[in-house]
C-alpha cells in the first residue's frame, strides 16, 4: 500500500471521521445528562479507534493490522448503531438537550458511514486477480503432489499403469479366473 498522502480517498475520510467525532462529542458534552458511562466509553472507544487507523494508516503498516482494524470496526459500527438509536427520537429529551442530541446524533452518523466505507477499503484485496493466477499454478497436479511416506510399514507399492506381471509368473497362491480375459 503507498503512503496516506498519495491516497487521497483514505486521508479525506480520516480527515472527516476526526471531525464526525469532535461533532459527536461536543454534542455529547451538550447532551452530557442524557448519556451513561457506558456512552462516554464509546466516544472514547471511537477516538482510539481514528487514532489508532491514521497510525496504522500512516506507518504503513496496513497488511499487518488489516484484520484487527476490521474487527474493531466491526464492534465500532454496532456500538455507534445503539448510540444513534437510543439518541435518534429527541423528543424525548427537554428542549435543552435536543440540539446536544441531534449534534451527537449527526456526528456518529456521519462517522459510521465513514466506517462502513473503510469495512469495504480494508476488506477488499487489490491483488485478487494475481492470487487467482498464483492459485491456478499451484492447482496442477505437480504442485499437489503427496510426498512418499518413508517408513517401510506405510511405503504404498510403486505400480503404474507401464508395469504388467509377466504371463509366466508364479504366484504363492493358486487361483482360477472366474472370466476370461480378452
Amino acid at each position: 500500500m503507498a503512503s496516506i498522502a498519495d491516497n487521497l480517498f483514505l486521508l479525506t475520510t480520516l480527515v472527516l471521521s476526526a471531525c464526525a467525532w469532535i461533532i459527536s462529542f461536543i454534542g455529547a458534552c451538550v447532551f452530557r445528562r442524557g448519556l451513561s458511562g457506558g456512552a462516554w466509553w464509546i466516544i472514547v472507544y471511537e477516538l482510539m479507534l481514528i487514532i489508532i487507523t491514521s497510525t496504522i494508516l500512516t506507518t504503513n503498516t496496513y497488511a499487518h493490522y488489516r484484520y484487527m482494524i476490521l474487527t474493531f470496526l466491526a464492534a465500532s459500527i454496532s456500538m455507534v448503531t445503539y448510540q444513534i438509536d437510543f439518541v435518534l427520537p429527541v423528543t424525548k429529551f427537554t428542549a435543552g438537550y435536543r440540539s446536544g442530541a441531534s449534534a451527537y446524533a449527526a456526528g456518529y452518523i456521519i462517522l459510521m458511514i465513514i466506517q462502513f466505507l473503510w469495512v469495504i477499503v480494508f476488506g477488499s484485496e487489490k491483488e485478487m486477480g494475481q492470487q487467482y493466477e498464483m492459485t491456478a499454478k499451484t492447482d496442477s497436479p505437480e504442485h499437489n503432489r503427496v510426498a512418499s511416506p518413508t517408513h517401510p510399514a506405510t511405503v504404498e507399492p510403486n505400480m503404474t499403469s507401464s508395469e504388467i506381471a509377466p504371463p509366466n509368473f508364479e504366484y504363492r497362491e493358486k487361483v482360477q479366473a472366474l472370466h476370461a480375459c480378452k
